[in-house]
């Protein structure tokens, strides 16, 4: 079959990697596997100018339906649904959760993943869920450009990419059109094949699932509109080039399944402490006395330490046993959490003690009051949460603290409004997913 000329359109568009039938996958497609390469071989070749290079074009010559597989697929249908594109791992909390919150709080949705890991998730969770090959002989034949030829990496990728455009397409042919796309982010490998496949048919969207940066990344969004964490991160994005009208900010429902305005029984007088790595040896005893004292000072609560990831098997044992001796001179109580977790953890948590750590931002917005441990004397500008939170390294304030907190919902609240400020346009506090989904509703079908 005679090799088709490009338009001279598909030309001029540096980020477009693919065009399959009548389908151009952007440059963002193997960014993934891509980048890795170039940290590998060549360090100092431009980014865009390496993309430039990659352009590939492939000739539509016949199409023939895809295997796929349903699962929980009585009476299964997806017309007038929202499909969710999760080809993050479920073991993944930091990305997947970001999707997979949205999804439970879906009266009726729809899953579709190219990995096995998730398709056997929901599969087990019983939702509809629909695993799409990305692999195998395709419907299409393909023509490289030569300097693309000798490159494995870029072949297999681009091989899969269309098997999975097969795949969508036979799948949609069977069952229709969904009534909108949700994906997580649409700059990811397989997500852009997704966003791009749909673009033009059903409403597009996609989620912010980390920080906005100055990666040239950010400045494509495939979908028709991206939902930001908050004011800031949309500001970013329009200084990207993004226009304003694709750009809803709206908050994550990550922490939504985490979150409970109120605390109840289970978490009454569970005070978690967070332990973050590098605390220099003479800081960490003086810390172990420091806590010591406050589970001194409140009778019947009881302090859980929670080591943060970074701090070694080694290192916890040797803290462990430092943070004993402490406190068996004051006979209060302590254990190490054995919650895997952090945002459940933080969850079943009525006060988060804490001294510079990531925690604190979590706590923050799943409402738990923060207390920082600090041994600064005055206590400086940190431009950082714990100007919004209570900062203390004497034993009798921060017991006194706690304890107003736990006996009295005005204190909890009061500390609570106090530390949200610590947000700002950044991100919004939880719950998200009944605004995020109301939008999503409204587009229409």
């Amino acid at each position: 079959m005679k090799e088709q000329e490009p338009s001279r359109e598909w030309m001029k568009l540096n980020r477009h990697l693919i065009r399959y039938g009548s389908f151009d996958l952007e440059a963002s497609l193997l960014v993934t596997l891509y980048t890795r390469r170039v940290e590998k071989h060549s360090k100092k070749t431009p980014f865009l100018d390496v993309l430039r290079s990659m352009k590939w074009t492939l000739i539509s010559h016949f199409h023939n339906n895809r295997k796929f597989t349903i699962a929980n697929s009585n009476c299964f249908s997806i017309k007038g649904k929202n499909a969710y594109v999760v080809n993050f791992k479920p073991e993944d909390k930091r990305h997947f959760s970001h999707i997979n919150s949205l999804i439970r709080q879906d009266p009726d949705p729809v899953i579709l993943t190219v990995e096995p890991d998730v398709f056997n998730f929901y599969s087990n969770e019983k939702l509809p869920v629909v695993l799409l090959e990305n692999k195998g002989r395709l419907q299409h034949s393909i023509c490289f450009q030569e300097n693309t030829r000798k490159d494995l990496t870029l072949r297999i990728l681009g091989l899969r990419a269309a098997a999975l455009v097969d795949s969508i397409e036979a799948f949609c042919s069977c069952f229709s059109y969904p009534a909108r796309l949700v994906t997580l982010q649409d700059f990811h490998t397989w997500d852009a094949v997704f966003a791009v496949f749909f673009k033009g048919k059903i409403p597009t969207v996609t989620l912010q699932h980390g920080l906005v940066t100055d990666d040239p990344l950010w400045e494509t969004v495939l979908s028709d509109f991206i939902i930001t964490w908050g004011e800031n991160p949309a500001q970013k994005l329009q200084s990207h080039g993004i226009p304003a009208e694709k750009i809803k900010p709206l908050g994550t429902a990550k922490y939504d399944s985490y979150f409970t305005p109120n605390n109840g029984d289970k978490t009454q007088g569970r005070i978690l402490v967070s332990i973050q790595p590098d605390i220099p040896t003479d800081l960490f005893d003086r810390f172990s006395l420091l806590w010591a004292e406050i589970g001194a000072r409140l009778p019947g609560s009881k302090l859980v330490f929670r080591y943060h990831p970074g701090v070694s098997k080694e290192a916890r044992e040797q803290m462990t046993q430092k943070i004993s001796r402490a406190f068996s001179k004051d006979k209060a109580q302590f254990s190490v959490s054995d919650i895997r977790d952090p945002l459940e953890d933080i969850a079943c948590s009525s006060v988060v003690l804490t001294n510079q750590t990531s925690l604190a931002v979590e706590a923050i917005l799943l409402q738990r009051p923060v207390v920082e441990y600090t041994l600064e004397n005055p206590l400086p500008f940190y431009g950082d949460y714990r100007d919004f939170v209570f900062n203390t390294g004497d034993p009798d304030q921060a017991a006194k603290v706690i304890m107003a907190i736990l006996s009295s919902s005005l204190e909890r609240n009061q500390a609570v409004r106090n530390q949200n400020a610590a947000l700002g346009k950044e991100i919004l506090p939880p719950p998200r997913a009944p605004e995020i989904l109301k939008f999503i509703r409204s587009l229409p079908e």
